[in-house]
């Protein structure tokens, strides 16, 4: 269990992404980050968050580590494997690929000296870059939409997505303030939600 604290590569906090995941259900219980410290004490104990660890999985790159977590049965031993970054996409579904994402990228704005990540590239940079890539990936997707090709329309906007995720990150922002503010403007006309004066 040693290797797994050795292994590992803390960003300039002293963190790395933690995705806690539902060994039954394949369910992302949670994403935080997470101490070296909090590490020594979950594989002491077995548990985190009231939950019991059947498995620790390490990202190829050390730079994240899984918990296969089940709530329901006790465990005598812990396993430990290196997982790829295929085996945490299988891991994501539409109900928790938004939330995974938006964590992810708080994580990143922590660590801008991360040189294998492009969204920490992005925080680095400043939000002048940001804004740069957000009206580069606007004029693409205008270009995609104009083409009628479904595949580059996908494409073109998931980039443009992406990089306004990058943007509220950079502000503070998350996308539960987007889903905040479609609450409150559905059902209504468009005069009594607008901030135009």
């Amino acid at each position: 269990m040693e290797s797994i604290i050795n292994d590992l590569k803390y960003n300039q906090t002293k963190e790395v992404s933690l995705i806690i995941q539902d060994i039954n259900t394949g369910q992302i219980v949670g994403i935080t980050a997470t101490k070296k410290n909090e590490i020594i004490e979950a594989i002491k104990t077995n548990s985190y968050g009231g939950f019991i660890i059947k498995e620790i999985l390490l990202t190829e790159n050390s730079k994240a580590v899984l918990y296969l977590v089940d709530s329901k049965d006790s465990i005598n031993n812990l396993n430990y494997r290196t997982i790829d970054n295929k085996e945490v996409s299988a891991s994501l579904t539409k109900e928790n690929i938004m939330e995974t994402v938006a964590k992810l990228l708080i994580d990143r704005k922590k660590d801008i000296g991360n040189k294998d990540s492009y969204a920490s590239s992005l925080f680095k940079d400043g939000l002048g870059k940001i804004l740069e890539k957000i009206d580069e990936e606007s004029k693409e997707s205008i270009e995609a939409s104009e083409t009628g090709d479904k595949d580059k329309i996908v494409y073109e906007y998931t980039d443009l997505f992406f990089h306004m995720l990058v943007a509220l990150t950079e502000h503070g922002l998350t996308i539960e303030d987007i889903y905040s503010e479609l609450k409150r403007r559905f059902g209504k006309k468009k005069k009594d939600y607008t901030l135009d004066e």
